[in-house]
């Protein structure tokens, strides 16, 4: 066997300069690294570089021990100067040449730096010494040289200067350096809070060091925020050219490391060409400022790693997608000023390709430039709408008049519906200014692309004023104007600017004296109204206008369609079919009615058919709403949304939570495109999402939805959403087998639901629901009956019949059967059923169905009927396997009854 500190590497092998020019790019990198990292890091190289791994760990080994023979004894390789003498300690007054060492101001895996003053008495100033540490590497000495002939070849003021370079006595290089007193760019981003505009400016102070440095054939090779410092009075200072490369070098033996494998450099920046060993360049450079501005503009790099190992970071650097800066950001100010321009520059910066990015970084810092001053940037399609939305940024106040012709164009119309009626002509022209208003909307809200929108959102602020100076003795007008705004706001889903602007809206019809106006901007209040939980003003307000006859038929299908939504709030599911029947009936009276509105109405008509159990019917009127809001163009509107929500609504009591997800996912996509993937989901999305994924048992997901939408209902100020959002949480931790954190929780909820939400809403019903769930399994059947059964007869009372209700038959069967009583236990839990497949439709499997069985199995194996419970639990889990997730509870109890295991 070879001596312990020999590796038994052939003599053939030995001589191939290439491998000891990798084997010592390879050492160079770990010894880079901390040594508890080294031995994890040396498992993910890739497969032709195992087989330098153990002489690599001989190699570590040595340079973890504190001695003089490191890197001199010779490793069976047949050469006896594989490495530099090692350097003493460093201690705060040694002296280095005719320097002092006064304190160390950092350290990098292979050098440090020092504060350090001349001893000589020449100097009076404080230096930076850069010293090579203990153990550094074959070609650490070339390498500060080099670092040495490049900043002479430096003259910028915000480069670090060079001032001296040397040996010591004992041949170990030192570089003696401008000091500059700051922090990291992205310390000094954070310390100061500095908005998306200075981070930039300071990205362009490096930008002219680089090119500075590119100008003279040279490439940094490693920008990094760590070698790039801000004074106190933010002016920038670029560091560490120790693995700059000369463009015009010709790489000979062992001068190119990083060329090699890329490993001299700190990975997290690394461009695809070096993680690759490729040659490198100007674009190079490119690559690592983009890679630190998206970390400066973002607080992270721009790859999401699925594993924190070096070998996944490069695999990400060479082949996974850069998400847009934007996408990335957690605060939602900072997302909308990314996107557009900056997810743009910086996605041409990131390119795989170097071909593919800027040119130069000059090319570079002119985009950001052109971006700060309101120009158009040359990284994206030179496109007329790209163009248009600048220049509306650079002129906003003559265009914010422009967009105003949409106001006209409405009073217009109303004008047309309100004088001519009666005859032909003014049906025409209704028709025609019906059909150029429908036009602009929808190009200002459902065509808009994200920077557009938020043009369009800047523009809507400024109207509001707007509207008020140019219809000041114009009452009729400027409501109209206002309720333009409103129905913009809503669309991007800017909630809190909705009730002023309706309420300042309804004052101005008011001192227009038209019954008509004043109708339709009521209506459109208590609508609002009654969806943030205000309902005994929204009552008053609809009433007063349903009992009028002065008001038109479009005006009257308006009125009751909100009031059917009143209805529904408050679970009165006869009233809300009432109401919605009148609506869809009087809006097939209004002649040339825009086709979106009797959609819309029939919608509402289908949602009432739901909560009435009419499940056909519902499912029939829904899908003809969704199937004629489509077909005329408005696949992107608001109302498209609520139909599927209301699907999805139905399918969640038929039993099929899977489609109402699949719905749901449409319709959050929808939203995210709208409002940008920094805002958050409107809350009603939120929380029939959390519902749907506990329905399936996706506890992680229900649970991240309940949170987001308890957050935002809070935000909107909807009652409603909120104790729903709360209920939720209370079941999954019901679910968890924490029964006294649901009990707690459900507590909290009725307190705080007191005066704010009706008892009997929707949200109220299931908290009764979770309530009896929640008493159950505390043992407290009694308890439990009672409440499914005051839970019943509410439902009763409201005409309800939903998936609470086929709830609370179950509830009250198990509770009935826990006390012992079995044939009430029989009895109900057949209703149960018989209400689950009467809902399930002509659907294939049900969740409920499904549950309902598995109440029977219970039973019957209690009761100690082992077939039929082995039957009953056979059906539960057809049922269950198709619409649960495979770790849904009651999938687990079936599969137990049967003998399959949990």
């Amino acid at each position: 066997m070879p001596p312990a500190d020999h590796d038994p590497l052939p003599a053939s092998a030995a001589a191939d300069p290439e491998r000891l020019r990798r084997l010592n790019a390879l050492l160079e990198a770990a010894l880079a690294l901390p040594l508890e990292q080294r031995d994890p890091w040396l498992q993910t190289l890739p497969p032709p570089e195992q087989a330098l791994v153990p002489l690599l760990r001989t190699m570590l080994s040595r340079a973890a021990v504190e001695t003089d023979t490191f890197l001199q004894r010779p490793l069976g390789l047949g050469l006896a100067d594989l490495g530099d003498l090692e350097a003493p300690q460093d201690r705060a007054g040694d002296r280095i040449g005719p320097y002092r060492l006064l304190r160390e101001l950092g350290a990098g895996g292979m050098a440090t730096v020092w504060l350090a003053e001349r001893s000589d008495g020449s100097l009076q100033r404080q230096e930076a010494l850069k010293l090579p540490r203990t153990g550094w590497a074959l070609g650490l000495a070339r390498r500060m040289a080099r670092e040495r002939d490049i900043l002479a070849a430096l003259e910028h003021p915000r480069i670090a200067r060079l001032y001296d370079a040397g040996l010591t006595e004992a041949g170990r290089p030192w570089l003696a350096m401008e000091y500059v007193d700051g922090l990291p760019i992205d310390a000094f981003c954070r310390e100061r809070r500095l908005d998306v505009e200075q981070r930039l400016r300071l990205v362009l102070q490096v930008a002219d060091a680089v090119a500075h440095a590119h100008a003279r054939l040279i490439v940094h090779r490693d920008l990094k925020p760590s070698n790039i410092l801000v004074t106190p009075d933010g002016e920038v200072r670029l560091l560490d050219f120790g693995v700059a490369k000369l463009i015009e070098d010709e790489p000979g033996p062992g001068g190119n490391l990083t060329q090699l494998m890329g490993r001299a450099v700190t990975p997290d920046y690394a461009s695809p060409e070096q993680v690759s060993a490729k040659p490198v360049g100007v674009a190079t450079d490119v690559y690592s400022l983009g890679v630190v501005l998206y970390e400066l503009l973002t607080g992270q790099r721009p790859y999401r790693l699925p594993r924190d190992t070096p070998a996944a970071l490069e695999e990400a650097i060479l082949a996974a997608d850069v998400p847009p800066a934007s996408a990335r950001c957690t605060e939602r100010r900072t997302a909308r000023a990314l996107r557009g321009d900056i997810d743009t520059i910086l996605a041409k910066a990131l390119k795989k390709r170097p071909d593919q990015r800027y040119a130069s970084v000059e090319a570079f810092a002119a985009d950001l430039r052109r971006h700060l001053d309101g120009e158009p940037v040359l990284a994206r399609p030179d496109s007329w709408s790209y163009r248009s939305a600048k220049f509306v940024r650079r002129h906003r106040w003559p265009v914010a008049a422009a967009a105003l012709l949409a106001v006209a164009l409405g009073v217009s119309l109303w004008q047309a519906r309100t004088v001519g009626r009666e005859r032909d002509r003014a049906d025409t022209e209704l028709a025609q200014s019906q059909a150029a208003l429908e036009f602009f909307n929808t190009l200002l809200t459902e065509q808009a692309s994200e920077e557009q929108t938020a043009v369009l959102k800047s523009l809507l602020r400024k109207g509001e004023g707007v509207a008020g100076e140019i219809f000041r003795d114009e009452p009729s007008k400027e409501a109209l104007a206002l309720m333009m705004l409103v129905e913009y706001h809503g669309h991007f889903g800017e909630i809190g600017t909705i009730e002023p602007l309706l309420r300042r809206a309804a004052a101005r019809a008011v001192q227009s004296g038209d019954a008509n106006l004043r109708a339709n901007i009521d209506c459109a209040l208590g609508r609002y109204l009654t969806e943030t939980g205000q309902l005994a003003e929204a009552t008053t307000l609809l009433d007063r206008w349903l009992a009028s006859g002065e008001i038109s038929a479009e005006n009257r299908a308006h009125c009751h369609a909100a009031r059917g939504v009143l209805a529904r709030q408050a679970s009165d599911a006869a009233g809300a079919l009432r109401f919605a029947e009148v609506a869809f009936r009087e809006v097939r009276r209004v002649r040339r009615a825009p086709a979106w509105l009797p959609a819309e109405i029939e919608g509402d008509l289908g949602y009432a058919y739901f909560l009435n159990g009419r499940y056909d019917e519902a499912e029939q009127h829904l899908r003809a709403a969704l199937t004629a809001l489509t077909s005329h163009g408005r696949a992107e509107a608001t109302g498209v949304q609520n139909a599927r929500i209301r699907l999805a609504r139905l399918n969640f009591s038929a039993g099929t939570p899977r489609a109402g997800l699949e719905l749901l996912d449409a319709v959050a996509a929808y939203f995210a495109r709208v409002l940008g993937a920094q805002q958050a989901l409107p809350p009603v999305v939120l929380d029939n999402l959390g519902l749907g994924h506990e329905l399936v048992g996706d506890a992680a997901q229900a649970a991240e939805r309940f949170t987001q939408s308890l957050a935002a209902a809070r935000q909107a100020g909807n009652h409603a959403l909120v104790l729903s959002a709360q209920v939720g949480q209370a079941s999954l931790s019901r679910l968890r087998g924490d029964t006294a954190a649901a009990a707690a929780l459900l507590a909290e909820a009725e307190q705080a639901m007191a005066g704010k939400v009706p008892p009997g809403n929707t949200a109220d019903l299931r908290r009764l629901l979770v309530l009896g769930q929640v008493q159950l399994d505390a043992a407290q059947p009694e308890r439990a009956e009672a409440t499914a059964k005051a839970l019943m007869t509410m439902l009763d009372e409201r005409g309800l019949v939903d998936m609470n209700r086929v709830g609370a038959w179950c509830l009250q069967g198990e509770a009935a059967a826990a006390r012992g009583a079995r044939t009430a236990a029989r009895q109900a839990l057949g209703e149960c059923l018989a209400l689950a497949q009467r809902l399930q439709g002509q659907r294939p499997h049900s969740l409920h169905v499904g549950q309902a069985w598995l109440a029977l199995a219970t039973l019957e194996r209690a009761e100690g009927a082992t077939d039929a419970a082995r039957a009953a639990a056979t059906q539960a889990l057809q049922h269950l396997q198709v619409t649960a997730a495979p770790t849904h509870a009651g999938l687990r109890r079936a599969r137990a009854l049967l003998g399959q295991g949990g």
